[in-house]
């Protein structure tokens, strides 16, 4: 077995977000982790599994194993039938870190918008549903456990936000039928900016 651990990176194409657990990490079985199943489709998630390939032929050598797990499984829909083209990407992060001296540090793991700002987890959780890229480390083990890639969430970008309450209207279509009153607009008092322009 190598003595130096196998470690690469690689950053994800746009993707679907499947149960994300991004500004919150879920600690219901055991120790917390950040953890997100992205949906790749088409010739997206063709071109990355072929690139994890290459990650995973490089860690076999590099452990002197002859096969190795790839977290990334054909995705599903709700009668359990496979989609075609399409593939959900597991990955994780643990929510904190073990120092050689006892020591736990918190991992805060880095969320940023379309223009790479610093995204506040006050807008919300990023729902499922979500458009994002996620920065991937790639490392590798062989143990009697688990011999397989690791595909470690090292930070987030955010293209298209979906939190709470958007998750369900998001499930149709838009039809004719009844229309609600919109919600009414705040008018800018005198003497503010307006030259704000999203």
């Amino acid at each position: 077995m190598a003595d130096k651990p196998f470690r690469k990176s690689i950053v994800t194409p746009v993707g679907t977000a499947i149960y994300p657990h991004l500004t919150a990490p879920d600690a219901k079985f055991g120790d917390p982790v950040y953890k997100c199943n992205l949906r790749l489709t088409g010739e997206d998630a063709t071109t990355f599994i072929a690139k994890i390939e290459e990650m995973k032929e490089q860690a076999m050598a590099h452990l002197g194993v002859k096969d190795l797990i790839v977290p990334i499984v054909p995705a599903l829909d709700d009668d359990k039938n496979e989609i075609p083209g399409a593939f959900d990407v597991k990955t994780k992060a643990k929510a904190f870190f073990k120092q050689a001296d006892g020591s736990v540090v918190e991992n805060n793991l880095t969320i940023v918008d379309a223009q790479k700002n610093p995204y506040d987890a006050a807008n919300g959780a990023i729902w499922g549903g979500s458009k994002v890229k996620l920065a991937l480390n790639v490392g590798a083990v062989s143990t009697s456990i688990y011999s397989g890639l690791m595909l470690r969430i090292n930070a987030v970008q955010v293209l298209d936000l979906v939190t709470g309450g958007q998750g369900g209207a998001n499930a149709f279509d838009k039809e004719d039928g009844f229309t609600a009153e919109p919600k009414p607009v705040a008018k800018v008092a005198e003497g503010e900016d307006e030259s704000i322009d999203f």
